[in-house]
């Protein structure tokens, strides 16, 4: 459960981070 968790926190800060970048680009 936690774990689970926190890999959908990564998986949404990199598609925020990456969306970012193509924002920027």
């Amino acid at each position: 459960g936690v774990t689970v968790t926190i890999r959908k926190s990564l998986g949404a800060d990199i598609s925020g981070a990456c969306g970012q970048l193509a924002g920027e680009k």
